[in-house]
């Protein structure tokens, strides 16, 4: 039951919208437009975009984003909402999810998650008992589904490397790779050359 004599809470028109992606050769311009379009929607104009590049699975002493996020709010006192497109963009660990959501609480933080139609606090600076429920669940939720994705490349590599095919990294001495276009990966083949080498020295 909302007290009707609280007032709402006036977020301003600040926010920041963060994005997150693990590798280098990654984009963040699909999570910025998004987030642009969305902010706008609900009403925000002035927009500060923190991109980033790390890991979901760095802990949280490791993660320079949520650092940047935290040093722009403090140093930004007017601005108080944080977009987001997912929550594992903040972090796939619910450890981490559980502290972020803790420094957006204490701070009285508002915060959008875009995929899943969520805001942290309502109209009157409240968290609602089932978004307590909800940040707790799709953080674990992040976090098994990255597990799940590690276990697949990791038998997949194997199955691979069984299979002769090349999973990366330096060649073997005594062995090329090549192209097998039938299938499109780099199997494994004599170098003759580099072969004869090896012969010669055992």
């Amino acid at each position: 039951m909302i007290d009707q004599n609280v007032d709402k809470i006036n977020w301003g028109k600040s926010c920041i919208l963060l994005t997150r992606v693990s590798t280098s050769s990654q984009d963040n311009t699909a999570q910025e437009l998004d987030l642009i379009e969305y902010a706008k929607r609900e009403g925000y104009d002035n927009l500060h975009i923190i991109q980033t590049t790390e890991s979901g699975f760095k802990k949280i002493k490791s993660k320079q984003g949520f650092k940047i996020v935290q040093d722009y709010i403090e140093n930004n006192p007017d601005c108080k909402t944080v977009f987001c497109t997912e929550i594992s963009r903040i972090g796939r660990t619910n450890l981490v999810l559980s502290h972020v959501e803790d420094y957006f609480t204490q701070n009285k933080i508002q915060v959008y998650i875009k995929d899943i139609n969520f805001k942290l606090f309502n109209e009157y600076g409240q968290i609602p008992f089932g978004n307590t429920i909800v940040f707790s669940l799709f953080g674990r939720l992040a976090e098994s589904e990255m597990k799940q994705k590690q276990e697949r490349f990791i038998r997949s590599k194997a199955k691979n490397f069984s299979e002769g095919y090349s999973i990366g990294g330096k060649e073997l001495f005594g062995y090329e790779r090549f192209l097998d276009e039938i299938v499109g990966k780099n199997p494994y083949r004599l170098n003759e050359k580099q072969a004869e080498e090896i012969r010669t020295i055992y």
